[in-house]
């Protein structure tokens, strides 16, 4: 497949995570034990992805002619482990992976539907093969794919995150993925609710005890499960378990900038003197009177006091004006087209005004509570 020419329209946002994936990486090779058995796992899902339907022993050759050193005996354990020993399960899961990267690349360019397909596919990453009833790894192998394989996204500057993270670690890289893609697309997705995910816990784990009872009286068979699947399984319910913490920790911060963007915009309301606009109105006031020596009456000081601590919660709330109030400005109806315009209609096309903003508008980060308002100068 020929290399694309353009860069993906969105690309930072991929750039920006893998970059600050690094240093989590470099972080977890000084205090992580198991990194060089993670590594070859990872060695093992690369070789599985680019050869799918090779022996083992086909396999190491080709690693080997890559610079890349394991053992067949470790080669056909950790396929084992990643559940990839099998060239029917491979074929299967490339198809998957492809398209996922596919949506992935698609979406980075801009595509809502491509965005939608891939949260669907990062929503629910737990699935586990029909034969032996052991889970797939979808976001380790689709990372794996992404860092090495794909003609587009690959890049060995991030190869350390590969030697780093297991499934839960993959999943919340590819969640985190998904969620700034949407972000910037506008595309909205559908939160887990605790019973969701309980839901799917219970399948994870009764899945993985009849897995075990499958084994029947092989111990061997029992202590290679657990030593693998076993703990597999739990990273997955563990990864489940972060989503849920994340979904519930977005869903608290857009409650609270509602109900901040709702009473602020209440407060600003005509129905209550449009208070946030009046305050700058009073305290530019305050400010001339004191440049000409004005004193205020000490009956009246408790009131500027408390008119003080007024703007400083407004501010400590993070809601700042949009506009000057005052400033003086030339523009058509076209570049106003947003904003409360009050003077005499535009008469034609292109026809330029001098106008002069009279209430700043607010905003709480990105939500606009109220619009600013621009009045016609009047020419002399």
């Amino acid at each position: 497949m020929k290399e694309r020419e353009e860069v993906m329209k969105y690309f930072t946002i991929y750039q920006q995570i893998m970059q600050s994936e690094i240093k989590t990486a470099e972080y977890e090779s000084y205090k992580n034990s198991t990194v060089g058995r993670t590594n070859e796992e990872w060695l093992a899902v690369l070789a599985a992805l680019r050869y799918p339907k090779s022996h083992p022993r086909e396999m190491l050759e080709m690693l080997e002619h890559e610079k890349f050193h394991i053992s067949y005996e470790m080669l056909v354990r950790c396929l084992r482990s990643v559940n990839l020993d099998d060239p029917g399960k491979r074929c299967y899961i490339c198809t998957q992976i492809e398209e996922a990267a596919n949506h992935l690349k698609k979406a980075l360019d801009g595509s809502k539907k491509d965005a939608e397909a891939f949260a669907d596919f990062a929503s629910d990453m737990t699935e586990r093969d029909n034969a032996r009833g052991k889970m797939y790894f979808k976001a380790k192998y689709l990372l794996v794919y992404l860092i090495w394989m794909d003609e587009d996204l690959r890049n060995q500057d991030y190869i350390q995150i590969g030697q780093c993270y297991g499934e839960r670690y993959c999943e919340r890289v590819i969640r985190q993925l998904k969620k700034e893609i949407n972000r910037k697309l506008g595309v909205k997705e559908e939160k887990k609710s605790t019973r969701d995910v309980l839901q799917k816990t219970e399948a994870v784990l009764a899945s993985t005890q009849s897995s075990y009872e499958m084994a029947g009286n092989d111990e061997l068979a029992k202590l290679r499960f657990l030593n693998e699947n076993y703990r597999n399984s739990l990273e997955m319910v563990q990864a489940m378990f972060d989503e849920l913490t994340e979904s519930v920790e977005e869903s608290a911060e857009e409650a609270k900038k509602t109900a901040i963007s709702d009473f602020f915009g209440k407060l600003n309301s005509p129905m209550y003197g449009s208070i946030l606009d009046s305050l700058l109105v009073v305290e530019q006031n305050l400010a001339n009177a004191r440049k000409i020596g004005v004193k205020m009456p000490p009956q009246l000081m408790s009131l500027t006091i408390i008119f003080k601590q007024l703007i400083r919660f407004v501010k400590d709330s993070g809601i700042e004006p949009i506009e000057e109030v005052g400033r003086e400005f030339e523009a058509s109806y076209e570049e106003i087209s947003l904003l409360n315009y009050v003077g005499a209609p535009y008469e034609r096309d292109g026809e330029i005004k001098k106008l002069r903003v009279s209430t700043p508008g607010w905003k709480y980060g990105e939500i606009i509570i109220s619009t600013p308002t621009v009045q016609e100068v009047a020419e002399e």
